[in-house]
């Protein structure tokens, strides 16, 4: 939960929506990650600002549970498609190289420095993730290009089959 002395973007907004805040961006006056997992503490203000919560009416030693926003620490990035051709997300460690864009389009790419707690069945945890957010409609084909940072290893050179892409459908 963040609260803010300003009115946030929409593009703000959307590249906030998977990465944790560092917790001193401008306008930011309380930041509570609720991740502490027991207790009564809801959470430490992590904005600095020292407005640290207490839950009241908790049952004793009663269990968190677990968050499934797919929320980590990473870099998001935006950019407003309208043609074929590269595009390359900054700090995120992709490019999309887009073959057919007939619209308009405005996509928002995570990098997650970690798996989130939304990950697919079976993937391991210590793997890297991209999340693609495609906004304002429209279809597109592109092919994905991942780089910098050593983002992919030489044995996924070696072996393409260990990089998988998973796809979640909108609900």
């Amino acid at each position: 939960v963040s609260v803010w002395n300003r009115a946030l973007t929409v593009q703000e907004l959307r590249e906030m929506m998977h990465v944790q805040l560092a917790g001193d961006e401008a306008g930011l006056v309380g930041y509570w990650s609720f991740d502490c997992g027991a207790g009564s503490t809801a959470a430490f203000d992590l904005s600095g600002s020292s407005n640290d919560g207490t839950l009241t009416n908790m049952e004793p030693n009663t269990d968190w549970v677990a968050s499934t926003a797919p929320v980590t620490r990473g870099a998001s990035h935006t950019e407003t498609v309208n043609a074929t051709g590269q595009v390359t997300f900054e700090d995120t460690g992709l490019t999309m190289d887009f073959t057919a864009k007939p619209d308009a389009t405005t996509f928002v790419v995570s990098h997650l420095d970690k798996a989130p707690n939304l990950r697919p069945a079976g993937a391991p945890m210590d793997n890297e993730y991209w999340i693609v957010h495609a906004y304002d409609g429209g279809t597109y084909t592109a092919n994905l290009i991942f780089g910098g940072q050593e983002r992919l290893t030489t044995d996924d050179d070696a072996d393409p089959t260990r990089v998988k892409l998973h796809r979640r459908d909108a609900a």
